[in-house]
């Protein structure tokens, strides 16, 4: 398992090195160790000091997260409900750091690529010529990644699959596979209003310092993901054998920030 891990830094080092959106800066990020060993046992320690723990496993269960995460930008997390897939996401996300984490819980309205990009609203003035834009909150949180690329962002789609995937995800999926620029370019004016900016494309590509990371079930009320959508993603199943369910349990308590050298 460690020399997986250690063979997957390179590409951890391009997520880091990313150039920023057009148009925007970014923060100069802190010294980096890159050590995939020693940021999963940091993380692994983290869990369990916020309450989290997966049994007699819990360290290999820790690094092969880390290692689907850091080896493709979209990770599905199944299993029974109370397996801990939600929790370790979101603990992920707070350990990144202040502002790292947008949990979008996906609804079964969401059929189209509105529901996480936004769109025109015709209601509001031009300003140049350019369009205001309705920017819901995951659109506004991959901005932010977009404009600081040296940092590792997470996007947490609790409950993914109770709207088709296909619709409402098309789009990032496209971009990841292609890397062609598909999130559109935007810039919050003085006004309050989100616009295409006024310099640069249109659209970007998808950020390759952010995450994403959907939660699914398996029932009446959800959909079965399509075989374009497993190709693109590291799928993770949570088992809970019958010698490790606990009785008593602890509430989850908030993740400290790691770090940052190993963030």
């Amino acid at each position: 398992m460690r020399q997986e891990l250690d063979a997957l830094i390179d590409q951890y080092e391009e997520v880091l090195g990313e150039p920023a959106a057009s148009g925007s800066t970014s923060p100069e990020p802190e010294t980096v160790r890159l050590d995939m060993g020693e940021s999963c046992q940091m993380f692994a320690a983290a869990l369990r000091q916020s309450n989290i723990e997966f049994g007699k496993r819990h360290d290999e269960l820790v690094a092969s997260f880390v290692a689907a995460l850091v080896s493709k930008p979209l990770v599905i997390l199944t299993g029974l409900s109370g397996s801990g897939k939600t929790q370790i996401a979101i603990r992920m996300g707070e350990w990144l750091g202040m502002g790292r984490l947008y949990v979008a819980a996906v609804r079964p309205d969401w059929t189209g690529a509105e529901a996480l990009f936004g769109y025109e609203d015709g209601l509001k003035p031009l300003v140049d010529g350019r369009a205001a834009w309705a920017v819901p909150g995951p659109m506004e949180f991959m901005l932010s990644a977009a404009s600081d690329s040296g940092n590792p962002y997470l996007l947490l789609l609790d409950e993914m699959n109770l709207a088709h995937v296909e619709r409402y995800f098309a789009d990032v999926l496209s971009g990841m596979e292609s890397g062609q620029p598909c999130l559109p370019n935007l810039v919050k004016g003085a006004d309050g209003a989100w616009r295409v900016r006024p310099q640069g494309p249109d659209r970007i590509p998808l950020p390759r310092n952010l995450w994403i990371v959907g939660t699914v079930n398996v029932d009446e009320t959800t959909y079965m993901f399509s075989p374009k959508v497993l190709d693109r993603a590291n799928t993770f199943e949570f088992r809970v054998p019958t010698d490790e369910i606990r009785t008593i349990w602890r509430k989850p308590t908030r993740c400290e920030a790691g770090d940052p050298a190993l963030v």
